[in-house]
């Protein structure tokens, strides 16, 4: 038995009716299903590996940027520490009268330059977590509209960073909504679907067809297994100008008249044996 009638079995269809189920229409049918099943899980296996991937590859660059991160803090502790002397000894300079000193000293009344603060340098773990948890779905998001583009209008390459840029120039709220909006994607996404099921009604016509000119052929060319039909040459037939079965066949005569006609036919013919007359 085919796969098909396992997995019926499997699910607890009974054999018999199991049996009457498995045609090559439904076979072929559950065997693509089964092919998408196993496409689907590859496709997604590799995705998995690829995020697995990248999360790698984002632990180690958040490992290098803690280690930046934390000499930057120690940077900006030792600019401020360094501003803080350098105001403390222009006080005294000024206090003593010694500007000028203090100005051939490079000193000079402006504070130095503020240094941006960690926090508006970096980003805590917290939020870099969440924005990797947003790229991860983003970036399946793309390969999913890739994979749907290319089922959608076959033979196009779809060029995300082209579609990336016009969709920011558009001023659009994200990619996803320009590029339904530039392709027409939902009437696409129904002329596919409904030419995918007209495809599948004619492919399920053409193998029924096909199957019922197999079973015709099988049957007639046997002459024990195709149906009754009346004889092209009968061994009684019909004399030619005898009007009165020409249009009935014997069974179809109730009024008795074959029967008074052979009774009368045997006398005319007794007579005729006998005296030579009808």
């Amino acid at each position: 038995m085919s796969k098909y009638y396992d997995y019926l079995v499997a699910n607890g269809i009974g054999a018999e009716e199991a049996k009457a189920m498995d045609t090559p229409a439904a076979q072929k049918m559950f065997d693509k299903i089964e092919g998408e099943r196993d496409d689907f899980k590859t496709k997604f296996e590799q995705t998995d590996e690829n995020l697995k991937n990248y999360e790698a590859s984002v632990q180690t660059w958040h490992q290098t940027a803690s280690k930046q991160l934390t000499q930057a803090q120690n940077d900006v502790i030792a600019a401020r520490s360094e501003e803080a002397r350098h105001k403390a000894a222009l006080e005294t300079a000024q206090k003593q009268g010694l500007l000028d000193v203090a100005k051939d000293l490079g000193w000079t009344p402006e504070p130095p330059k503020k240094e941006p603060t960690a926090d508006e340098k970096y980003i805590s773990r917290d939020e870099l977590g969440r924005f990797m948890s947003d790229a991860g779905v983003t970036l399946a998001r793309m390969a999913d509209l890739k994979d749907e583009h290319a089922r959608l209008f076959p033979g196009q390459k779809l060029n995300i960073n082209e579609l990336l840029a016009e969709s920011k120039a558009k001023g659009a709220p994200n990619v996803f909504e320009y590029y339904e909006k530039k392709f027409n994607a939902p009437a696409a996404r129904e002329a596919v679907a409904k030419k995918e099921r007209e495809d599948e009604i004619a492919k399920w016509k053409s193998e029924g067809a096909k199957e019922k000119e197999a079973e015709l052929v099988s049957k007639m060319g046997n002459p024990f297994t195709r149906p009754g039909m009346p004889s092209q040459k009968p061994i009684f037939q019909v004399r030619d100008g005898d009007a009165l079965r020409a249009d009935k066949k014997p069974w179809d005569q109730v009024d008795g008249k074959l029967s008074e006609d052979r009774v009368q036919k045997a006398i005319n013919k007794f007579n005729e044996r006998q005296f030579g007359t009808n």
